[in-house]
């Protein structure tokens, strides 16, 4: 049975299921008692005899309100579980950050719970073994959670039996723990970008060799002041010293120079002036270089990573993104993901669902996974909301970065400024100008047309402030995920006849309101661009009597001169 058939089902019982995986020394040969007379529970915190592998233990929980079902060794002390959905932003690259919160209720326990491995070992002899409860017990054993994978899973209990294939399982890490206190243990888990934020993870990091002895302008050759923090420089690469940028080679302390790299020009320097290693990429897919920033500088998890996904991306949609950049000063990764991303019209979020890393470049030639309507799926009528504070009538794009050595985000830094066509500021639309300026480091002075798509991309999704639909739907349709694209229609939806209009949009927030009722979706419609498409045929309806829906499946002829559409839309020129 399929989650939105025992959503259906007047017996199911909503679930949930909280797995947490704590580290635990899976060794047989650890004895019960400690080197220094102390008792060992088999946790890193607990065990001192020496050096031994870490592995991990799950816990697992369950509600509270939901008696013990069979095959599942679960505890029943989940209180509650709340989640933070996060939010996909078109137009700007890196989605809001979504986080859950899991509330545990504590009880008085034998050791039964908290699992003692040498429960009836004489060591204990001389316990009570009710002393304690069963979450202070399992904190005092097992201190360290940060960091830590936790799965919240969504199911059903019908007449008393779990169905595991039918659930929806949300992946995070765990950031925070506080209590137990007044017999509650709340949990706070956040997706990996959460983490690389938190954890101000720079790239590239920042390097702690300085010179040994003043460097002249004309010298070719320097020392690192100390040998073992030599050792953490490479064999070659480039250095920023000051405001110049140096190719080098290493041998021990020794470094060999080539002086004046990447725009910069030769200067003196004095002992003890910083020796910073500079980031370079050269000539990789946007992807890559996405995936090196947040596994080696933001330290993620390679496999929380959809790189088949990404793969197709670059490869389908992103071919042209062969990118070359230099990062000369340790940098927050997520600001350089940031740049990426806007530079490439991609949006990047953390599937909880999936428990992968997603990356999608914004079109609008993406099939719908569903199809929405008032009668048979909404509860409740749809919210349209605008926040023109979001506004962007012109995108400018600065590219071909002067030197290594600027400031990536001041104007004076670039060659080359693209000026994006303006759109929704004459007086009969919005009537005033709201430009947006993109300064990028990605792109050089040969990526003219990259930069032309990023400015159209942004200009074309936020010419009207972002667009926003909520609605609600019932547990049966809430199977769908963040990145999905529904065509949504209602009769609060229409076009300039009053019709209903079908519409094309992304989910980008998904929460529930009641597990196992009703769900909160968050939709923006897709933006209107293509770069190639088929000439309407004569069946259908003028540019002027065709839906948003038509106008993305097809192509139309405009004039040859503003206003090329009656609404002012902005076309592809044909040129040879």
């Amino acid at each position: 049975m399929t989650w939105a058939a025992h959503a259906q089902r007047p017996s199911r019982t909503p679930v949930w299921i909280v797995e947490a995986d704590l580290d635990w020394h899976d060794d047989p040969t650890i004895q019960p008692v400690n080197n220094d007379g102390t008792l060992c529970y088999r946790t890193p915190a607990t065990t001192d005899q020496g050096p031994r592998p870490i592995t991990t233990r799950t816990r697992r929980w369950q509600s509270a309100t939901t008696r013990p079902m069979p095959g599942v060794a679960a505890i029943p002390c989940v209180q509650s579980v709340s989640i933070g959905s996060e939010e996909i932003r078109l137009g700007r690259g890196l989605s809001y950050f979504g986080q859950a919160t899991i509330e545990l209720s504590d009880f008085v326990d034998d050791d039964r719970r908290a699992e003692d491995p040498f429960a009836s070992h004489p060591s204990r002899s001389g316990l009570d073994p009710e002393a304690g409860t069963y979450l202070t017990k399992l904190m005092a054993r097992n201190p360290y959670w940060t960091g830590r994978p936790i799965r919240l899973i969504a199911g059903w209990a019908t007449d008393g039996v779990w169905h595991p294939d039918d659930t929806q399982t949300h992946v995070y890490f765990i950031r925070d723990v506080q209590g137990p206190s007044q017999g509650k243990l709340r949990l706070t888990a956040v997706g990996p970008l959460q983490q690389i934020s938190l954890n101000e993870a720079e790239a590239p990091a920042p390097s702690e060799g300085r010179l040994a002895a003043n460097l002249s302008a004309a010298a070719t050759a320097a020392a690192i002041h100390d040998p073992v923090i030599a050792e953490d420089y490479p064999a070659s690469g480039f250095l920023r010293i000051g405001d110049e940028v140096v190719a080098f080679t290493r041998a021990g302390t020794a470094l060999t120079l080539v002086r004046g790299q990447l725009g910069t020009v030769a200067d003196g320097h004095e002992s003890d002036d910083a020796l910073q290693l500079v980031l370079r990429y050269q000539s990789q897919p946007l992807t890559a270089i996405l995936a090196d920033l947040l596994t080696t500088y933001g330290h993620a998890a390679p496999s929380l990573l959809d790189l088949a996904g990404w793969a197709i991306e670059q490869a389908e949609w992103l071919p042209a993104y062969i990118l070359s950049g230099t990062i000369s000063t340790p940098t927050k990764v997520l600001d350089v993901v940031q740049e990426l991303l806007e530079a490439s019209g991609c949006v990047l979020w953390w599937d909880d669902a999936g428990g992968v890393l997603r990356l999608r470049a914004i079109r609008t030639v993406m099939p719908a996974q569903a199809a929405w309507g008032d009668a048979l799926h909404l509860l409740g009528r749809p919210e349209v909301k605008r926040d023109m504070a979001e506004r962007v009538s012109r995108t400018d794009v600065l590219l071909d970065l002067r030197s290594a050595a600027l400031d990536p985000k001041e104007a004076s830094s670039y060659r080359l400024r693209v000026v994006g066509i303006p759109s929704g500021e004459s007086p009969a639309e919005h009537g005033s100008s709201k430009p947006k300026l993109l300064a990028t480091r990605w792109l050089a002075f040969n990526q003219v047309t990259l930069a032309t798509r990023a400015a159209y991309l942004i200009s074309a999704q936020l010419r009207n402030g972002r667009t926003t639909i909520q609605t609600e739907v019932s547990a049966k349709d809430a199977d769908l995920r963040l990145g999905d694209v529904v065509t949504l229609t209602s009769q609060d939806l229409i076009d300039r006849t009053g019709q209903p209009e079908s519409m094309r949009c992304v989910i980008v927030r998904r929460e529930p309101i009641a597990a196992g009722g009703r769900y909160r979706y968050a939709l923006q419609p897709l933006p209107s661009f293509r770069r190639a498409a088929i000439i309407t045929p004569n069946v259908h309806p003028d540019y002027d009597h065709s839906t948003s829906l038509q106008k993305e499946q097809w192509a139309y002829i405009g004039a040859n001169a503003p206003p090329f559409f009656p609404d002012n839309g902005q076309p592809y020129r044909i040129t040879e």
